[in-house]
């Protein structure tokens, strides 16, 4: 009777291993590699690109402004983005998934 509850112990201890902890290591690592290059990028391009941008949204009309706000694309459009990339992360990545 002990052998068969040690058994299913380290069964569902093997199981909750591999599920938490190795899943849990992956994705800390896609976080930081992933919050390290998006700093990078914004950075270089903060250089040239972006300003570009900016001159650009700022002849947007006042309508438009108020349309967006009304919405809330300010934050609606950043969590549709990391949903994106969530379940890329999920779907596509066969070590994650």
């Amino acid at each position: 009777m002990f052998g068969i509850m040690r058994s299913a112990l380290f069964a569902f201890g093997g199981f909750l291993y591999k599920v938490v902890v190795v899943k849990g290591l992956v994705f800390a690592v896609i976080l930081a590699f992933s919050s390290v290059a998006l700093t990078k990028i914004i950075e270089e391009l903060n250089k040239g690109a972006f300003g570009q941008v900016n001159s650009a949204l700022g002849q947007i009309g006042s309508g438009a402004l108020w349309v967006g706000g009304l919405l809330r694309l300010d934050v609606g459009l950043p969590l549709i983005f990391a949903a994106s990339c969530t379940a890329f992360a999920i779907r596509r990545l066969p070590i994650v998934g």
